[in-house]
């Protein structure tokens, strides 16, 4: 049976150790397929989503509120605002009306660069942009 981390052309999903992390953490998460893992940190939900296409891993932060539809039109021109500011991600919102901030790193033919604490780091940069 082939390995999650032997994929066709010689890359490297680092999901795959990262998941292997998460178990020795006894952390609560779910590998939803083999590029993606859901978190749950603190009350937030974190997506990591790796592409192979782009090498590139996207960390969703999805806060634990949901805005009404009449408040969404308002939180728009917030988090253009706070996104001009941003120097790293920036915030959306997802389809059900909760606020998101969205983090993309490329690794462009390093993708073993992209170790367990490269995803730390996203993920704590996830979390404090929430949190501030």
């Amino acid at each position: 049976m082939k390995d999650a981390t032997d994929l066709p052309d010689g890359g490297h999903n680092p999901l795959d150790g990262y998941e292997r992390f998460l178990k020795s953490r006894k952390a609560r998460f779910q590998r939803v397929d083999a590029d993606s893992i859901t978190i749950d940190v603190e009350g937030h939900t974190l997506d990591l989503f790796w592409s192979e296409d782009e090498e590139a891993l996207l960390c969703t932060c999805i806060m634990p509120m949901q805005l009404i539809e009449g408040v969404r039109d308002l939180a728009a021109p917030i988090f253009m605002h706070i996104n001009r500011r941003q120097w790293l991600g920036h915030f959306d919102m997802t389809e059900d009306g909760s606020p998101c901030f969205r983090y993309t790193m490329l690794f462009h033919g390093n993708s073993g660069a992209a170790d367990i604490e490269v995803i730390e780091e996203m993920t704590e940069i996830a979390m404090r942009s929430c949190e501030q």
